[in-house]
């Protein structure tokens, strides 16, 4: 037995050594110091998570270690085997749960798992270019091996010997409670769990402290829930929506005879990584938004603004499906039509439905899915390497460059003889960052470098900071050439991000909700500005953009509200000044000062 207590002890010295290194590299130490008073408990949870997940892992090897009895030799290999495999897994999550959090700001999560429905290469090609992959994965290998070749010299060792029957059974029930006890995490009436995790009002600590391979199985479990669908009955679900928002799940738009002659154009724009943290960075010596800046000057942008998930797959859910569940693409449910999503309430307004994408639309089954929610056409990376030369220069594992989408998105527009709805995802500004040779970026790198919260190599950094400018440009030729067109009195085009960028944290990382905000931006033809109200402090997130665009552009039409608002008319109901992410929540009373030092001074953190 005390070699299965050596190698417990020594993984849970293994994770915690992670987690100080964690704090230590990826955590602001102001945060930390701010925090102190809940260290105790951040290390007494990291503690018994890691306690409950490792000796979960080696309970096989008590079995093992008694079953001996009747075969001594094939029990013997199978528990070296067993050691190997578990030392081996538990060392990968280790540096698994470190590298996770610096990518994520969060434990290992249902994310994790959208992978599985991912570009594999692709995302082995980000893996190993960003990160120590081999040397970690060698790393990983030998330690299991230490730990096998340990356990297997502590099995051979003969310390002593105790000859009394009654002492060795006292001995081993006592071994087996205490094992039983750190197996559960807690004395109390019930094991540790996943809910448990929130006993501070810092998040970091509430994520670090979870053990990465509990969190791994967390997430599988929430992953395989998703595949899980109920019916069930509105009367209830509104009644509940009206306890809490003082209104109906179901709103109208106000019936408006000039919307129902002159129907606008809607263009809306899911911009991959399109963070306020780097966008924070902006200045004069440092331009990142290229030909964005200008209509950022001249139009409507929201900065007090969340995305609603922090991954592309679930924000995509949110915005377009009203469902956090990105994986409703591959579920059982891929082939059924919903009502109220967005494309279901602009088709119904009697426009025409455009899916346009710099990336592969076979991304998470979005061609075909999108196609039963009611898409008419679809253009993707294969269109524009078929239409535009110029593409193949830009062609990388996810995409081409976003100018081929704005090109296809004009032709489109030009073309149109109905009211076209467009909604569009960008990609250049996602690794690994190949953009067009002919751009010119206006960035004083030896400067802002030196301002970015990042562990990534200069050169990564210097790429991901050009591929954002990039993105805006090309995001704003896109406005001009509407702008100075006969479009421009027609078409309403909006944008926002997908998630933060993930290549730093926010300048001022005073409270980590700095580091989840998106722009939201949106261009109104002057004839379609009716009483309009624009407070650029106003709180909100990706459950406001719709209901606001729905507000601008459609006259007595139907739609599936939660907890949305008109992010352009006057606060008529309080209870939905809010904007929320997965992990973040802001509202009203929340001040910061302009974006080039965008800083809550509070914010509510939790899973």
């Amino acid at each position: 037995m005390l070699a299965i207590i050596f190698i417990n002890l020594y993984f849970v010295f293994c994770f915690l050594i992670f987690r100080i290194l964690a704090l230590k590299n990826l955590v602001n130490l102001n945060d930390i110091l701010f925090y102190k008073y809940d260290l105790f408990m951040f290390f007494k949870h990291s503690l018994l998570y890691d306690f409950r997940a490792v000796f979960i892992a080696f309970a096989p090897l008590i079995i093992f270690k008694y079953l001996r009895y009747f075969s001594d030799k094939f029990f013997r290999i199978l528990s070296l085997f067993y050691t190997f495999i578990i030392s081996f897994l538990l060392s990968i999550f280790a540096v698994l749960g470190y590298y996770y959090y610096e990518a994520y700001k969060s434990k290992v999560d249902i994310f994790i798992f959208n992978a599985i429905n991912d570009d594999k290469a692709a995302l082995f090609e980000i893996i190993i270019n960003n990160y120590p992959f081999f040397t970690m994965l060698f790393l990983t290998f030998a330690n299991a091996v230490f730990i096998t070749y340990f356990f297997y010299k502590i099995n051979t060792l003969r310390l002593f010997k105790i000859n009394k029957k009654f002492i060795i059974f006292i001995l081993n029930l006592l071994f087996l409670f205490v094992y039983f006890l750190a197996c559960r995490g807690s004395i109390n009436t019930f094991p540790l769990k996943e809910a448990d995790l929130n006993f501070s009002k810092f998040s970091a600590f509430n994520n670090l402290s979870a053990n990465p391979a509990l969190a791994f199985t967390w997430a599988y479990k929430h992953y395989k829930n998703q595949s899980k669908f109920y019916n069930i009955n509105f009367e209830d679900l509104n009644k509940e929506y009206k306890n809490i928002f003082d209104e109906d799940i179901i709103k109208s738009t106000k019936k408006d005879e000039f919307l129902e002659q002159n129907k606008a154009h809607v263009v809306f724009n899911l911009m991959e990584s399109f963070g306020i943290n780097m966008l924070s960075l902006h200045d004069d010596k440092h331009d990142l938004l290229g030909s964005l800046k200008e209509h950022f000057k001249q139009d409507f942008v929201f900065t007090r603004f969340l995305s609603s998930h922090n991954g592309t797959a679930p924000s995509f859910s949110g915005l377009y499906l009203l469902s956090p569940y990105s994986n409703l693409f591959f579920s059982s449910k891929k082939s059924k039509k919903l009502s109220y999503t967005v494309f279901d309430v602009y088709k119904k307004a009697g426009y025409k439905i455009i899916f346009i994408t710099s990336a592969n639309s076979a991304w998470q089954n979005l061609s075909e899915y999108l196609k039963v929610q009611g898409v008419d056409e679809l253009y993707d990376m294969s269109d524009f390497l078929l239409k535009y030369p110029k593409a193949k220069e830009s062609l990388n594992a996810y995409g081409v460059a976003d100018e081929f989408m704005y090109k296809q998105a004009y032709e489109l527009l030009s073309k149109a003889k109905e009211p076209l709805f467009i909604a569009m995802l960008s990609i250049s500004n996602h690794p690994p960052f190949k953009i067009p040779t002919d751009f010119k970026e206006n960035i004083n790198y030896d400067e802002i470098l030196n301002k970015l919260n990042s562990k990534d190599d200069k050169e990564y950094l210097k790429n991901s900071l050009k591929a954002y400018a990039y993105s805006n440009d090309a995001f704003g030729k896109f406005i001009s050439k509407i702008k100075s067109s006969p479009l421009a009195d027609n078409t309403i085009i909006a944008a926002s991000g997908d998630h933060k960028n993930r290549d730093m944290d926010a300048a001022e990382n005073d409270f980590l909700a700095n580091d989840y905000a998106v722009p939201f931006y949106i261009y109104i033809p002057k004839k379609y500005q009716k009483d309009i109200y624009y407070d650029k402090q106003r709180a909100g997130s990706h459950k406001d953009i719709f209901p606001t665009l729905y507000e601008l552009s459609l006259s007595d039409a139907k739609y599936l509200n939660i907890g949305g608002k008109n992010m352009l008319s006057k606060v008529k109901n309080q209870k939905l000044e809010f904007g929320i992410n997965e992990l973040f929540y802001i509202d009203n009373n929340v001040s910061f000062n302009n974006v080039a030092s965008f800083k809550l001074d509070k914010c509510v953190g939790g899973g």
